[in-house]
């Protein structure tokens, strides 16, 4: 076996276990909370989701059904939703946050789901790179590897200072709620979509 036969061996196993640790995750979400939510309100009529929701995912890589399922847990869909620490709109993006994403304009629902996205999916790149060290590594076995989407959650709600802090999920009863609340949006809005690509 080549080198590079085993690397792409490695990355196969690496995303299998994966899958299988989101699945179990989306499955302790849902048994903790006694059942599915149904997906909230940026849902389109013509289509699964809304164009905003759309792009955002077009633009990102990410899963549109995630993307949702962050609006509904930080705004429930308000374009014009204030927190009070100051955080805005439907990502509920801090202002000094939304300025280092490039967000001119907090309060314009496109700029805060593109810029909400893309924190995202910086915070999903930063913890995919540990967790692939973490599951590649000899000694891996005596740490605990946690999914980069958990993390990337925590960090979005606790800050990224907070999970390292922690090396994990922060202990903050919020922060957990938080996680698990979004899990259990992702997981209903995968099952929305998955009726959605059956419907005749």
């Amino acid at each position: 076996m080549t080198w590079r036969q085993r690397q792409r061996w490695r990355r196969r196993l690496v995303w299998a276990v994966r899958l299988l640790a989101v699945a179990t995750l989306v499955w302790l979400a849902v048994e903790l909370s006694g059942g599915l939510s149904q997906p909230g309100a940026p849902l389109a009529a013509n289509g699964i989701w809304s164009p905003e929701v759309t792009a955002a995912a077009a633009a990102t890589d990410l899963s549109p059904a995630l993307i949702e399922a962050v609006v509904i847990q930080e705004s429930n869909g308000n374009p014009t939703a204030v927190s009070s620490a100051g955080a805005r709109g439907l990502m509920q993006l801090m202002p000094s946050t939304a300025l280092s994403l490039g967000v001119s304009d907090v309060n314009n629902p496109m700029q805060n789901l593109l810029g909400g996205a893309r924190y995202l999916a910086q915070l999903l790149q930063q913890y995919q790179v540990s967790y692939h060290d973490c599951l590649l590594r000899p000694s891996a076995a005596a740490k605990m590897c946690v999914d980069p989407l958990v993390l990337a959650l925590a960090a979005y709600n606790a800050g990224p200072a907070a999970v390292s802090k922690y090396g994990g999920i922060p202990p903050y009863t919020e922060t957990r709620a938080y996680v698990a609340a979004v899990l259990r949006n992702y997981a209903a809005n995968l099952q929305a979509e998955a009726r959605a690509a059956g419907a005749p």
